[in-house]
């Protein structure tokens, strides 16, 4: 039998604001490592969103947006993928 690895468990996970252009959505977030290590530079961190499936087909449409953690931490968000009906959508940030 062969081994497989399993998935990991997300690094953090919270509940923070998805900024789209001037308006602004209650989330949740699962992120693949903790943001407060992350530097400038095209490194970013993977990671997912979870809204109401509204917000998270706008958020893909729109691309780009800002993530606000709870604590006031404010990274900038690029949106990969999103499933229509899904309340998820799959994000990598960078520092701002």
């Amino acid at each position: 039998m062969p081994w497989t690895e399993r998935p990991k468990p997300p690094a953090v996970t919270g509940s923070g604001a998805l900024r789209l252009g001037t308006a602004e959505h209650a989330v949740t977030y699962a992120l693949s490592a903790n943001p407060a290590h992350l530097r400038r530079g095209p490194k970013g961190i993977r990671g997912s969103i979870t809204a109401e499936s509204e917000v998270a087909a706008e958020a893909f449409r729109y691309g780009d947006g800002y993530l606000v953690l709870a604590e006031g931490a404010e990274f900038k968000v690029k949106v990969l993928a999103h499933s229509t009906g899904s309340p998820t959508a799959y994000i990598e940030l960078w520092k701002t």
